[in-house]
């Protein structure tokens, strides 16, 4: 009787395993609202960083192409995404790799589907005609999440996206540009900041990073400053730029003409 028992467990966990990849246990309440906290997304550090420079060209999706930006992002009060149209029933594509946390009919939204990405960042598609995955399912960059629609609050078919970290939306043009439909190769800063998250573009510019091998061995030169050889830089370009004012290089009529005037002059006894 216990080896029957036994095998019919067996029989049910195999069965279980072939139905597909393991599902994500989210909670009640992330499977029935928008906006809810990431369990463990800052995990004691007041701010973290999504490295959107380091993500492939096969590893995202503009969830719209050939979308137009109809309303953008806090266009009007309220507006906590920005609205792309193409036609009726196009297909929604998803924006990154991740797992579905919700995918339902909720309130204004209409038709709405939840993912949650590795990096932290969430990306909703809403007032979908129809949605084409379920809670837990696991999706890549580029499949359908569901199909263009006015479900919801919403007076012409198209697609509401939105970004949000741990519960907080803020402005998509800050992964997409939406112009030219691609992603910004930045980094984004996510700060808490009492119950708000700040997110930013990092736009320090990396052209002053130097690299420490070359500087041991060439020496850092300054501006105004002698280079490791000893010769000044300033030197160098007043040279050139004599010679240019000599031979009249620099460009103006009245130069080309002093500069004739001085090879006539520098040439005056060589024909006597």
């Amino acid at each position: 009787m216990k080896s029957t028992q036994l095998l019919f467990l067996l029989f049910i966990s195999v069965a279980a395993w072939a139905g597909g990849p393991a599902k994500s246990n989210f909670t009640a309440m992330e499977v029935n609202h928008i906006r809810v906290k990431t369990p463990g997304l800052f995990n004691g550090r007041k701010s973290f960083s999504i490295h959107l420079d380091s993500i492939k060209e096969n590893e995202y999706c503009f969830p719209l192409p050939g979308g137009k930006v109809i309303s953008a992002y806090g266009a009007r009060r309220g507006h906590s995404g920005t609205d792309i149209k193409t036609k009726a029933n196009d297909t929604i594509r998803c924006a990154f790799d991740g797992i579905v946390r919700m995918a339902k009919t909720y309130a204004a939204y209409g038709n709405v589907v939840v993912v949650r990405h590795d990096n932290g960042l969430e990306s909703i598609y809403s007032h979908n005609s129809r949605n084409l995955v379920k809670s837990g399912d696991i999706v890549k960059a580029g499949d359908a999440v569901g199909l263009t629609g006015r479900t919801g609050r919403a007076t012409t078919e198209h697609l509401h996206l939105e970004f949000r970290i741990d519960g907080q939306h803020f402005n998509p043009n800050l992964i997409f540009d939406m112009k030219d439909r691609t992603l910004h190769k930045t980094e984004i800063v996510c700060t808490k900041a009492g119950n708000r998250v700040i997110v930013k573009q990092n736009l320090t510019p990396k052209k002053w990073t130097m690299d420490i091998e070359k500087a041991i061995t060439e020496g850092i030169v300054f501006k105004g400053g002698k280079s490791p050889s000893g010769k000044q830089e300033d030197k160098v370009k007043t040279k050139a730029k004599k010679k240019s004012y000599i031979t009249g290089l620099h460009g103006s009529g009245a130069a080309k003409m002093k500069a004739e005037f001085r090879k006539k002059r520098a040439n005056r006894h060589k024909n006597k």
